[in-house]
């Protein structure tokens, strides 16, 4: 991301979405002594097959891989995760989430935001509501930031090209995420390409610029671009911008994540919750495994299992689990494998899996029951509000707060009437 070149023209772009003109007095439905702070999204774009990842089953026809012993007697999870494995002390297994929709793009949207997409209306993600909630204005680093999306190490239809990152919509370009397209690259243009007065001079100049402009737009999105141009030239002039640098990480902690790009990316996601950032999100592709199954989840999770299992690992170590909430999902499960030497799997929206982990969560549990065959939810299936209601819960946020969009519609945080939140993880 070249903040020196790109940053005006992103700044303008963004601000014609729109901003939060208000909100509702909070409803009480936060959790007052929530141990989370801080905000770690995984998400596994293309739909991580339930069967071969955390809901292993023995019937004929069903899964492809063997279920091992964790470190919590009586749970399993798939051969492919044995790092992980070793970690699920911390976590709560969902095995029946339902994101309904079986589509890439809708379904992306709808695991992003909770609701599903509808014209007239972009739905912030909750990587947003979470920084808007949780942020420090004052901190010298972004409050979002968004990493990837990391390859797989797998190829097909469905590619880098076609993940979404979901920004702040209606909540205007303040709760923006910063993204870092390559973990391993970090903020490599964030240096300024003139020397220290040149840049400086180039700055007043943009303020100069600006005035004009400023004067016949709208108020409210003027200030919110221009507290955007400070803090990206805060961060570009922070010494705390050293956070996005994996070359200070020792070989070993490199290698203990994998060194694949999404092994540097929760490397990343573990340098920045160190330093303060209140939300990051991670991406990771290839999980739509129509074809060969098998053999890209062994690539895919031959990725996932040391990165994820590090993370966890550090964080605790560094005593930074209990305060940093971590979720791990994607937009949708997948069906039974096909006939054939190497057969794929469809979509499938009724029984995905999802983890959260650390964050005041009771680990070493599981949520939910499928059918013997893994492809519907036989005991507490959770939506994806229910799901989000739960995250925002563990941070100490009121799930049933209400903005106010540009329109004057009211908007609540979660999206559903019938709500039976994931919060049963907790204390």
């Amino acid at each position: 991301m070249n903040l020196v070149h790109c940053s005006r023209r992103d700044f303008l772009k963004a601000s014609a979405a729109g901003t939060l003109t208000g909100t509702l007095p909070a409803l009480g439905a936060g959790a007052e002594k929530a141990k989370a702070k801080q905000f770690v999204f995984l998400f596994m774009s293309g739909g991580p097959a339930q069967l071969d990842t955390l809901d292993v089953k023995d019937t004929p026809g069903t899964s492809l891989t063997k279920p091992i012993a964790t470190s919590v007697p009586g749970i399993q999870v798939s051969e492919l995760l044995p790092k992980f494995a070793q970690q699920v002390q911390h976590a709560a297994i969902v095995r029946t989430m339902q994101t309904v929709i079986p589509d890439h793009a809708l379904g992306r949207y709808y695991a992003h935001t909770g609701y599903r997409a509808a014209p007239g209306i972009a739905h912030p993600g909750i990587g947003s509501v979470v920084v808007k909630e949780l942020e420090k204005p004052d901190a010298a680093l972004p409050g979002f930031v968004q990493v990837g999306p990391a390859f797989g190490g797998v190829t097909g239809d469905e590619g880098i090209s076609r993940y979404n990152f979901y920004g702040a919509g209606y909540l205007g370009p303040r709760y923006q995420p910063l993204v870092v397209k390559d973990a391993a690259r970090g903020l490599d243009e964030l240096r300024p390409l003139v020397t220290a007065p040149a840049f400086q001079d180039r700055l007043e100049l943009l303020e100069e610029l600006q005035q004009d402009f400023n004067a016949s737009r709208q108020k409210a999105i003027v200030r919110e671009q221009e507290v955007l141009v400070k803090r990206t030239v805060r961060l570009m002039q922070s010494k705390e911008a050293k956070a996005f640098d994996l070359a200070e990480e020792p070989a070993r902690v490199r290698d203990a994540y994998g060194k694949t790009p999404f092994g540097d990316a929760c490397l990343l996601a573990r340098r920045l919750v160190e330093a303060g950032v209140c939300c990051v999100e991670v991406g990771m592709t290839g999980w739509d495994t129509h074809g060969d199954h098998l053999g890209r989840h062994q690539i895919l999770c031959g990725a996932l299992d040391p990165a994820l299992a590090a993370l966890v690992a550090e964080l605790k170590d560094r005593g930074l689990l209990e305060t940093t909430l971590i979720a791990w999902m994607g937009e949708m499960g997948r069906g039974l494998p096909g006939n054939g030497a190497k057969p794929g799997t469809n979509h499938h929206g009724k029984s995905g899996v999802g983890l959260l982990i650390g964050g005041g969560v009771r680990g070493g549990q599981v949520v939910g029951k499928t059918d013997a065959k893994g492809l519907e939810a036989a005991e507490r299936p959770v939506s994806v509000p229910e799901f989000h209601a739960g995250i925002y819960h563990g941070l100490g946020i009121d799930y049933t707060k209400e903005y106010t969009a540009l329109d004057g519609r009211p908007i609540r945080m979660v999206d559903s009437k019938d709500l039976k939140p994931l919060t049963e993880v907790f204390g």
